[in-house]
């Protein structure tokens, strides 16, 4: 088995999309339009706003992060995965959050636009083995995800097909569509995430895989004891891989 580390690119990208400036009911604020999105900042901000009216929220984004698996081998078979991402702060975690990576369905893997906000949420899929806390991050000290089957075999599918990897990162409150407990006006958990490529605290995909090589048979002979004998053969096949 070996493995390989991506980060994202020009035809891979990484950002946020968010619906922010409301002050609205909190279904109503993840489900609909979206008005914010940037995928040319050098930070992912995660963020989740309450308005200072009781059961009103003003904000949320769900982050982007994309890569391009042109470095993984012809014939590559996906066996695992992680995502390492470097927040820039210690943030206040007001409303007990975790966070989520998910399927990420954006409109393309160079750009985001405002409508990839709905598409984050219109069919969330959880593509980790679990969560983060909030309340566990800390500035400058890496967190990380662990891809999960349905993160696998997604990948998988895009590689023999030549697309991008894509992963969405949600709040659980927005993931499972679900409110959390207002807790006075204007209170906000907000994570900061480098996201500039080519520096040493950049979001690490990192792909475990194997690459088929060859094979061999290998045939065992046996002989008839007598005309009247039965002869079994037994053939194994041996699939050789790096």
């Amino acid at each position: 088995m070996a493995s390989i580390t991506m980060e994202s690119s020009a035809s891979a990208v990484d950002g946020y999309v968010g619906r922010e400036g409301a002050s609205e009911g909190w279904s109503s604020l993840i489900s609909s339009a979206g008005n914010n999105a940037d995928y040319t900042d050098t930070r992912v901000i995660m963020k989740l706003t309450a308005y200072s009216a009781l059961d009103q929220w003003s904000a949320v984004r769900r982050g982007v992060f994309m890569f391009d698996p042109v470095s993984l081998p012809t014939g590559a078979v996906i066996l695992g995965g992680s995502l390492s991402l470097n927040p820039q702060n210690t943030p206040t975690d007001n409303f007990l959050s975790e966070l989520v990576l998910t399927n990420a369905p954006v409109t393309s893997p160079t750009s985001l636009i405002t409508a990839d906000y709905a598409l984050l949420h219109s069919s969330p899929e959880e593509y980790g083995t679990a969560r983060v806390a909030v309340s566990s991050i800390s500035a400058n000290v890496r967190f990380e995800f662990t891809l999960n089957s349905a993160a696998l075999t997604a990948f998988q599918s895009l590689y023999d097909s030549g697309g991008v990897f894509k992963l969405g990162l949600m709040f659980d409150w927005d993931f499972e569509s679900t409110s959390p407990v207002w807790v006075g006006g204007s209170a906000e958990d907000s994570i900061t995430i480098t996201s500039v490529s080519g520096v040493a605290n950049h979001p690490i995909l990192t792909i475990e895989y194997y690459v088929a090589t060859d094979y061999a048979t290998l045939e065992i002979v046996g002989q008839k004891a007598s005309a009247g004998d039965t002869l079994t053969a037994s053939f194994l096949t041996v699939e050789a891989y790096t």
